[in-house]
């Protein structure tokens, strides 16, 4: 189908134009259902309050929740601009053994 009749999805800078499906940046339906359910058990089980608790109960429980909880809440991709980049250094810990 070539001619000048003929419709095309591409738009002039070579990209696919958007047709259907989600809108841009909307969530998916299972995703916030599944974020609600958590969050209402959460609730049943103590929510913050037992959150603290349970993390003060042992320094494993401590580990967890900084190491594999809080993380949850930290964003996946970090972006400066051209301007401004985010800077990155290395940090190094290195064990010494001190002479006795």
């Amino acid at each position: 189908m070539s001619g000048d009749n003929a419709t095309s999805k591409v738009e002039e800078s070579g990209t696919r134009k958007k047709t259907g499906g989600r809108k841009k940046g909307s969530r998916n339906k299972t995703t916030v259902a599944v974020k609600e359910a958590i969050e209402a058990a959460a609730a049943k089980l103590g929510g913050t309050e037992r959150l603290v608790e349970w993390a003060k109960e042992d320094p494993g429980n401590e580990r967890i929740f900084w190491s594999q909880i809080y993380t949850k809440l930290l964003p996946l991709q970090v972006k400066g601009d051209g301007d401004n980049p985010i800077p990155v250094a290395l940090v190094e810990r290195r064990i010494v053994k001190a002479d006795n």
